[in-house]
C-alpha cells in the first residue's frame, strides 16, 4: 500500500506533459463570438501583464504573457506586448492569481482582464476562472500555458461581443484619425507600480541625472522622485558596458553634484554614499553611509571600477560616491553577492561594494555632450553631505 501511495504521489507531482495548443480555433470556450464580428478585428491592441508574485516558484507572468500574445495575434490586426513606443486603440490589462489543488493536482487560476481605451476609459472588466487538468504536474508549464490561452480567449471574446461590430468599426476609424495614446501610468493608475528602484543624482541645471544603466534597463515608464515630488523622466543615454545612463526630466534647478577633477579615487580616501536603499521598507528620505576607498580595482581587478566600504543595499545603485570635500569620485554600481560567496567560498563578505570611477563617468558624459561642473570642491563634510541630499533622487522603474 505504501508503495502504491508513493507512486500515486509521484504521478500527481509530475503529471503527464501537456501538448501546447497550435491554433486558437481549437480552443473551446463557453463564450461564442458574435457572427457579425470578423477576426482579426482591424484595430491595434497592446497587452500589459501584471507581474504579480510567483506562486510556489512558478512563473505565471511569463506563461500568461505568452498566452495573451498567442491569442491576440489571431483576434486582432495588431497585438503586441506594450512598450514605450506602442500605439494602440485598446490597452488590455491582465493579472492572474492561482492555487494548487493539493488533493487532485492541477492549478486553479483566475484571470482578471480590464480593457482601456487609448484615453484611459475603462471599457470592460471580467474575471475568468480556468484550470489545468487534474493530475497535471506541478511544474508543467505547457499545461499552465494552455489553460491561460483558453481563459484569455474566453475573456477577449466577451469583450468583443460587448463592443459589437459597430463600435469596433468606430474604434478603427478613430485610431486612424487620432493615434495618440496616454502613458501607461496615466491609464493604469494605482494598478501600475514600480517594479524596481534605484538612485540618481543631478549633474547640471537642466534636470539631467546620472544613474546606473541596470536601474533603468527595460523600463516602460520612468519617474524621478525629488523631495517627494514625482517627475516624469526618460532615458537619454545608456551604456550597459559601463553601467551608466543619463536620465532627463523637465525639472530645472540649481542643486547639482560637483564632478572631481581627478581620473580615479585614491586608496583609503574617505567617502560617503547618499541614496534610497530598500524602498518600501525604509523612509523616502535619502540615507547616508560612510566608508573608505578600499581597492583601486573592481571585481577580479576589472579596470575602470573601484571598491569602497560604505554600506549599500538594493536601491543604492546609481548614487554618487562622494569624498568628504564634496567631489563625486564615482557611481555606485554593485555589491558582492552574498549567496554566491556562501556557495563558492563558504563564507560571507562585509561591505565589499563597487563603483564606476569618475574618469569613465566623465568620458561617458563628454561623449554624449552632457554638461557638468568640473571643479575641486573644498567644502567641509557637513556642507557636502547636505548638498548631496539636495541633488540625490530616487529613480522609479515601471515595467
Amino acid at each position: 500500500m505504501k508503495r502504491i501511495l508513493t507512486l500515486l504521489l509521484a504521478v500527481v507531482l509530475t503529471g503527464c506533459e501537456a501538448t501546447a495548443v497550435k491554433d486558437t480555433a481549437s480552443i473551446q470556450t463557453k463564450a461564442v463570438l458574435s457572427q457579425d464580428i470578423q477576426t482579426p478585428v482591424q484595430v491595434p491592441v497592446a497587452f500589459y501583464v501584471d507581474r504579480g508574485k510567483p506562486e510556489l516558484g512558478v512563473n505565471f507572468y511569463g506563461q500568461l504573457e505568452k498566452a495573451t500574445k498567442f491569442v491576440g495575434d489571431s483576434m486582432f490586426m495588431s497585438a503586441e506586448k506594450v512598450s514605450t513606443d506602442s500605439k494602440y486603440q485598446f490597452l488590455i490589462y491582465f493579472k492572474t492569481s492561482s492555487r494548487w489543488d493539493r488533493t487532485w493536482g492541477g492549478w486553479d487560476s483566475v484571470i482578471d482582464m480590464t480593457v482601456y481605451s487609448k484615453t484611459g476609459e475603462n471599457l470592460y472588466s471580467t474575471s475568468t476562472p480556468t484550470s489545468t487538468a487534474a493530475m497535471t504536474g506541478l511544474y508543467d508549464m505547457t499545461a499552465i500555458y494552455n489553460s491561460f490561452a483558453q481563459g484569455t480567449k474566453e475573456a477577449i471574446t466577451g469583450f468583443l461581443n460587448s463592443q459589437g461590430s459597430a463600435n469596433l468599426a468606430k474604434a478603427q476609424a478613430d485610431f486612424i484619425v487620432n493615434p495618440v495614446v496616454l502613458s501607461l501610468k496615466d491609464i493604469l493608475g494605482d494598478k501600475y507600480s514600480p517594479e524596481s528602484t534605484g538612485t540618481g543624482f543631478f549633474v547640471n541645471k537642466d534636470g539631467q541625472l546620472v544613474t546606473s544603466a541596470h536601474v533603468v534597463d527595460q523600463c516602460l515608464y520612468l519617474e524621478v522622485r525629488h523631495k517627494g515630488q514625482k517627475l516624469p523622466a526618460k532615458v537619454e543615454h545608456f551604456s550597459s558596458i559601463l553601467d551608466l545612463a543619463v536620465v532627463s526630466t523637465d525639472f530645472t534647478q540649481t542643486n547639482h553634484a560637483t564632478i572631481s577633477n581627478t581620473k580615479a579615487p585614491s586608496l583609503g580616501k574617505q567617502v560617503f554614499v547618499t541614496g534610497f536603499p530598500l524602498s518600501g521598507i525604509l523612509s523616502e528620505y535619502p540615507s547616508l553611509t560612510m566608508g573608505n576607498v578600499s581597492s583601486l580595482g573592481g571585481l577580479k581587478g576589472s579596470q575602470g571600477h573601484f571598491q569602497f566600504s560604505a554600506p549599500i543595499q538594493p536601491g543604492n545603485s546609481g548614487g554618487a560616491v562622494v569624498d568628504f570635500r564634496g567631489n563625486v569620485l564615482g557611481v555606485v554600481s554593485s555589491t558582492l553577492n552574498q549567496e554566491m560567496m556562501l556557495t563558492e567560498m563558504k563564507t560571507t563578505s562585509q561591505n565589499v561594494n563597487f563603483g564606476v570611477e569618475v574618469g569613465l563617468l566623465k568620458r561617458f558624459l563628454d561623449k554624449k555632450n552632457i554638461s557638468y561642473p568640473l571643479a575641486d570642491s573644498k567644502t567641509d563634510f557637513e556642507t557636502s553631505s547636505a548638498a548631496a541630499v539636495e541633488y540625490t533622487n530616487q529613480v522609479l522603474c515601471y515595467k
